[in-house]
This record gives structure tokens, sequence and C-alpha cells, in this order.
């Protein structure tokens, strides 16, 4: 990617600092594990973020802690993925940054040419109309979020806070303006920290029928290498008469959907938009170009 998109960047971040906050960014991570009943198993993660601005989100900095399993500047290929219909490497600007402790995504509209408008707007572009976390809920604070990246991480749990988080946005005359952070949240699919039922094999939020239905096709008392999502509840590599006691005992239970109860928020000062402009610049510099 050119220096010049990254440079401008860096200069709508900037200007952001004299105007007023216009609306508001909220942004979630949303964790997906390889193994509900293991906290420290690892497993995928979105980042998405919603606003609530005229013309949607401009730009996001947000940093996760706790390793991703990703080292380096922008290293290795493949770590991170960037949603291209939102923020790619090619178009817009979209970097990331990997330490022992912490990982830091860049990404936003380089301002020439054509804008990406409406990110995180309800028919926008890259947006997910429907919670993707325990699609159950009939209505979520967190519908018609856009998906800004993916990857997966390794080890212990990561998160992210609104301390860790910068953002601009577009502005009723799509300009470049300052973002107030609303809602952060780090959210999940385990059992134990985030509540998910032992018999929700679809991890929709309920034991139903649909995950009797998953227990049934995949049912043997011999067979081995089964998991969460083929009906193995315990984690013993079966799904079996144990698994079955399990959606049994919690048939029609729900889980509460994560939402803003459970969240930090957090309103940034002048200087955290300036924050996003040197840490576009840092990783542009560092990074490759397309």
């Amino acid at each position: 990617m050119k220096r010049g998109l990254v440079f401008s960047l860096c200069a709508s971040a900037l200007v952001a600092m004299a105007s007023p906050a216009l609306a508001t960014v909220h942004v979630q991570l949303n964790l997906r594990y390889t193994d509900p009943n293991n906290p420290t198993g690892g497993g995928t993660w979105q980042l998405l973020a919603k606003s609530d601005a005229a013309g949607g989100l401009a730009g996001l900095s947000a940093t996760v802690t706790g390793n991703l399993g990703v080292t380096g500047v922008d290293l290795p290929a493949g770590a991170i993925t960037p949603n291209a219909p939102v923020f790619d490497n090619t178009t817009s600007v979209f970097r990331y940054n990997g330490t022992a402790a912490s990982t830091q995504i860049v990404a936003g509209d380089d301002l020439a040419g054509t804008l990406v408008l409406n990110v995180g707007k309800p028919g926008g572009p890259g947006v997910v109309a429907q919670d993707d976390l325990f699609t159950n809920a009939t209505a979520d604070f967190w519908d018609n979020s856009s998906l800004i990246a993916s990857g997966s991480w390794t080890g212990a749990r990561p998160s992210l806070t609104g301390a860790n988080v910068q953002a601009n946005e577009f502005d009723g005359s799509n300009k470049a303006v300052a973002g107030a952070i609303g809602t952060v949240s780090t959210r999940g699919d385990s059992v134990g920290v985030d509540g998910l039922w032992q018999g929700d094999a679809n991890r929709s939020g309920k034991v139903d029928q649909f995950d009797f239905s998953i227990l049934n096709a995949n049912f043997s008392t011999s067979a081995t290498g089964k998991t969460w999502d083929t009906a193995d509840f315990n984690s013993s590599g079966k799904t079996d008469q144990f698994d079955f006691s399990f959606i049994n005992a919690n048939f029609n239970k729900a889980t509460a959907s994560p939402a803003a109860a459970a969240a930090a928020s957090a309103v940034p000062e002048p200087t955290s938009i300036a924050i996003l402009g040197i840490a576009l610049l840092g990783l542009g510099i560092r990074g490759k170009r397309g």
C-alpha cells in the first residue's frame, strides 16, 4: 500500500482534533471458542463496529490485549484478515502490529477517491445484520455491526476495552471527524465465562430441537474425534448418552445475550484522536506496502 494513503488518514485524524465529537462508535470483539469447555484452548475472533454517524465509521484503531498468536508488523501473512468490502490493504488502510502481549489493528478510509461510507450502519458494507453470537436473541444491541477484521487466537482469552479504542467517523458532509467511543465489549461463547449452555451445539443461545438434531446425526457410543459442534458437550471425543443427558437437562434454557451491561465505555479526549494518527503513521512506515 502506498505511504500516501496512510498519510491521508493521519491527516484526517489530526484534523479531527479541532472538531467536536459527532456521533458514537461501538466496538465488539467476538470470540468463538474451539472448545467452549476449555477457557484457554483458543479459537477464532471477529472485530466488529457499529456507528451512529451520518456517514458511518471512517477509521478505527483497536489494541487487543492478550496474545492472538500474531508476531511482528503485518506478519505472518494471513494471520489477521481484513474484511475487504470495508477496509483492506489495497484501496484503503489496514495494518496490524502484534507483540507478546497485545495486537494493534488500525483500519480506515484513505480519504482519496471514492469514500467507503456507512460502515457500521444498517445495510452498510460488511454489515452483520443479526448478532453473530447467540443468534437466538430476537433483538440484540450488536445487530447491524460491520465486520472489520477476523483471525484466531491461542491460549488465554483476549480482551478489548474502551481505553484501547480510538475512532473517526464521517459527518453529514462526508468529512472525517472525531468519534466518541461508546460501548466496547469482549464477548464469547464459552461455558464458564459466557454462560453457553451444555447442549447448545449450534451456539445459538438456546438448547432446542436443532441441537437435538445435531446430536441425533452424530450419536455413537464408539466413534471418536467428535467436537462441541457435533454435540460432544463434555469434551470426551464422543457424542453419546452423556451428551444426550445435557440436552435433556438443559432443554429450552437460553443464554442471556451479551450486551451493554457487561461492557466498558470510554470517550476519547482530543489527544486520543492524535494517537490514531500516530498509530497509522508508525504502522504504515514499518508495514508492507502494496
